[in-house]
């Protein structure tokens, strides 16, 4: 049987019996997938840590014959190292890939999503000034490439484009945003004209351009009521990894730190009988 190779990046792995691990992965070829990784717990001779969360490898496996693939070998391109010694940056790591994870199903192919991604890893790794509304706005563009691109020149009700200066606000269940005369009373989110342009300037940018956007504090506020919202309706319900963050974010100190925060991030012991592919996207989630 044929082996496979592409460029990969670690979104989760979860202990499988005594020795194995199953790791799920992003490709840029063949899109998501999950494969079995034999023996890796008990000698690091094929893998070494090249299978930890959010490495970025070039992944050679081959199919099998249910839903796991065999994986052979992993060369490392990035580590993304230093994203362990930082926790809020690996908490925002853990969002992203959930996400990424949640929004593409196996083997559905998407070059842009992984580039995004691989973006995401190596901004919050490296960046001196780490902006977390920035991951959120690559976050917002990780939903449009996904098929949920915000409708943000004219409103969705009416059809109309929105009056300069005149208020609106976002629809998330419609998917975009709705004039003054038009939305209804107590719905939807408050859009600030600034707001509107940011999302308009940044839905299609690089990460790089979206490191130059200008960024205050009222409109910081408003983009994270946005993703927040954007994320929960499309993916069902708030990803688990933001449980951890938010306790971040709230000042309060997360059970079990960093090196406990990473195990459950990472996965945990399922038997022999029990995967845990489908269904846990959530397995081995930073939660608090």
């Amino acid at each position: 049987m044929k082996t496979l190779v592409s460029p990969a990046i670690v979104l989760r792995h979860t202990n499988y019996r005594d020795a194995d691990r199953v790791v799920t992965f992003m490709t840029r070829d063949f899109g998501r997938l999950s494969g079995l990784a034999r023996g890796v717990r008990r000698s690091v001779r094929r893998f070494g840590g090249r299978l930890d969360l959010f490495s970025h490898v070039e992944l050679t496996w081959r199919p099998g014959r249910g839903e796991l693939v065999h994986l052979e070998s992993a060369k490392l391109i990035n580590a993304h190292l230093g994203l362990r010694n930082d926790l809020p940056r690996m908490a925002w790591a853990g969002v992203f890939s959930e996400l990424v994870e949640r929004l593409f199903q196996p083997d559905e192919v998407n070059a842009h999503a992984f580039d995004i991604l691989a973006a995401v890893l190596s901004y919050s790794e490296s960046v001196t000034d780490y902006e977390p509304t920035v991951v959120r706005l690559a976050g917002l563009h990780l939903l449009s490439v996904a098929g949920f691109r915000p409708e943000l020149r004219v409103c969705v009700r009416c059809r109309r484009p929105p009056a300069r200066h005149a208020p609106h606000r976002l629809d998330v269940s419609r998917g975009g945003i709705v004039c003054h005369a038009c939305v209804p009373t107590g719905q939807a989110i408050p859009l600030s004209e600034a707001t509107l342009d940011a999302l308009a300037h940044s839905i299609d940018a690089s990460l790089e351009e979206l490191a130059d956007v200008s960024l205050n504090p009222a409109l910081k506020r408003e983009l994270k009521d946005i993703f927040q919202a954007f994320v929960t309706y499309h993916v069902g319900e708030p990803l688990k990894a933001s449980r951890f963050l938010a306790h971040l974010e709230a000042g309060d100190e997360p059970e079990g730190k960093a090196s406990e925060a990473g195990d459950e991030h990472g996965g945990r012991n399922v038997s022999a009988g029990k995967r845990g592919e489908e269904g846990g996207a959530g397995e081995g989630r930073m939660e608090s």
